[in-house]
Formats: structure tokens, sequence, C-alpha cells
């Protein structure tokens, strides 16, 4: 089941991926993400100012909520489409 579709602009931030989708994740759920575009996703508790992992292939990725926010950070001033799904 398709959650969301959404766009996240460049900016120097990382951004809270519930936020920007309108969604909410739940501990110990499996969602699937697909990202287009080069982006840094990282789980913290607070808004991180470095560090996650480089998505530069839009091949689907298993994505399993723990007790921190997913964060997104887009990387060389471009858009990044991000699908999500259950």
């Amino acid at each position: 089941m398709n959650l969301a579709f959404v766009t996240i602009n460049p900016d120097a931030d990382y951004q809270d991926l519930e936020t920007v989708a309108d969604i909410t994740f739940s501990e110990g759920n499996k969602y699937i993400l697909q990202i287009n575009g080069q982006a840094i996703v990282c789980e913290a508790s607070e808004k991180p100012s470095n560090g996650g992992f480089y998505i530069t292939s839009p091949e689907p990725f298993q994505y399993e909520a723990g007790s921190g926010k997913l964060w997104v950070k887009t990387l060389q001033n471009s858009r990044v489409l991000i699908n999500i799904a259950e």
C-alpha cells in the first residue's frame, strides 16, 4: 500500500520525513522506501548535523521504524523524490 510520494527540495538541513510526508511511522513496522535523487538518510531522535547513509540509487529498500525519526537531506542542490509504501 502506497503511503506517500513526496518531493524534498534542496535544503542545508536534515528534514523529518514523517513531517514532510504527513505520515507517522509505527515503531517495529517495516516500510519500503524508494529515493530518486541523491540523499542522505539518518535515523536519530534529534535532528542530526551530520552522518547517515548516502542513497544514490533508485532501488527500493526496506526500513524498519525504530524509536528515532527518519531524517533526509538532499545532496548536490537537487530535489529528491521519495516513494513510501507498507
